[in-house]
């Protein structure tokens, strides 16, 4: 990869790589990239103000060869509030933008600079693509190779469309590539669209106890780091991963996710010190099959804050993702929950200024609902004490809040949640407890 070439490495002083995408918040990009300044992935500076962490930014960077990376940029705007951050002081410094939008790229540009278009792969490539990504170990069968190359030809240069076919071939006996050839011969999509196909047809093949799990990816935003615990955590209270007599729940899950890394359907965004997948995250056109599918199949619903209030019919959803947190965005349903098992209010770092009151009256609403398995809160900030109506949830199993009295006082209250088997407790801005029950 261009951007950890030694020679980059070398000439470069200071590099950040941050993913804009469609649906961006300032505030994050301006975190993102002042962690990624001072490598740094704490909290410490989710209380700063935005021109305070830009003014930062201009500090780190004065004087310095830098390379910003701004991957996935679909509007002006997220280009001109970030741009005011990287000082010009012409000291060899590089700013690299990609976007999708060819008309966003030619505005950001000076006028004696030209874009650079990625090209499609040619049908060489492309084959030597997916065999590289099947990773034979011996080469690619004899008797396999035409219809290996046909398959990659019929992926119209597209590496993302190669790469979901190779996922697919990873796990499969050689009589399945006809059906892989047969099912791509018959798409007229255009070459644009096919990612589409193959993405579904990748789903398809997914072992039954899988498709929950890719699906539960529709929850996340786009671009989103998804901290691997948390999720494998989430999993396994939905019900997702088989519990084998012996066996560690937590390492069947974790297999799960190997497997959909090595489908290709999972990108790994970090390792720990061990090896082990720490973050994962998606490539947008997966996050946006997953989305999809996940709503249409009526796996999961999303809705914005403002919409809980604007309808008294009852909600029938299992799974509900709010996606905003703030609370001027988020308004006290008027609809009941009947079959709500799961609800999924994330963080954004605008929740400290919630009151009480609101929070407390939302949260009410939720958990007249019986059934909750699954519920985080924590995008609704802290609570000055310990929300009691949570105790009402007989069958929850997941709890994650803010809450801002002493964890001690906590125990009294979570025994009387004899289903409860983690529970994640943020009482300040860096501090967090997570812990399994057993």
């Amino acid at each position: 990869m261009v951007y950890r070439h030694p020679s980059i490495v070398h000439h470069f002083c200071v590099r950040v790589w941050c993913t804009v995408s469609q649906d961006y918040d300032k505030t994050g990009l301006l975190l993102e990239i002042l962690s990624g300044l001072e490598n740094d992935v704490s909290n410490k500076h989710l209380n700063r103000s935005e021109d305070d962490m830009a003014d930062a930014i201009r500090r780190h960077l004065k004087g310095k060869p830098y390379l910003i990376v701004l991957d996935d940029v679909w509007d002006m705007e997220a280009w001109d509030s970030l741009k005011l951050s990287f000082p010009d002081d012409k000291s060899g410094s590089r700013i690299l933008v990609t976007s999708r939008n060819e008309n966003v790229a030619s505005q950001i540009i000076p006028q004696s600079q030209t874009l650079h278009h990625l090209r499609s792969l040619t049908d060489e490539e492309s084959w030597k693509l997916l065999q590289m990504r099947i990773s034979f170990e011996e080469g690619c069968p004899p008797e396999l190779v035409a219809r290996g190359q046909a398959i990659a030809q019929r992926c119209k240069g597209l590496p993302l469309t190669i790469v979901t076919v190779a996922g697919l071939h990873s796990n499969m006996e050689t009589s399945g590539w006809e059906e892989v050839e047969e099912s791509l011969n018959k798409s007229c999509t255009p070459a644009l669209d096919q990612w589409k196909e193959t993405i579904e047809l990748s789903y398809r093949h997914l072992p039954d106890y899988l498709k929950p799990c890719s699906l539960y990816f529709g929850a996340y935003k786009e671009d989103q780091r998804i901290r691997v615990r948390e999720l494998l955590e989430r999993w396994i209270a939905e019900g997702f991963v088989e519990r084998t007599a012996g066996g560690c729940v937590e390492d069947v899950a974790e297999a799960y996710l190997t497997e959909l890394v090595q489908r290709n359907l999972v990108m790994v965004a970090e390792r720990g010190s061990r090896g082990k997948i720490k973050f994962c995250m998606l490539h947008d056109l997966l996050h946006e099959f997953y989305k999809e599918k996940s709503i249409g199949d009526h796996f999961l619903q999303r809705l914005h804050g403002s919409e809980l209030g604007t309808s008294a019919e009852p909600n029938m959803s299992y799974r509900l993702f709010i996606d905003s947190s703030r609370e001027e965005d988020v308004a006290e349903p008027k609809q009941v929950f009947p079959y709500l098992r799961t609800l999924f209010i994330p963080n954004n770092n605008d929740n400290s200024s919630w009151d009480e009151r609101h929070r407390r009256g939302i949260l009410y609403k939720f958990c007249r609902s019986k059934l909750v398995r699954v519920l985080d809160c924590w995008g609704m900030g802290f609570f000055d004490i310990f929300p009691r109506v949570v105790l009402q949830l007989a069958h929850l199993k997941y709890l994650r809040l803010g809450i801002g009295a002493e964890l001690f006082m906590l125990t009294p209250l979570i025994v009387n949640l004899s289903s409860l088997e983690i529970l994640s407790v943020v009482d300040a801005p860096a501090t967090v407890l997570c812990c399994q029950i057993l």
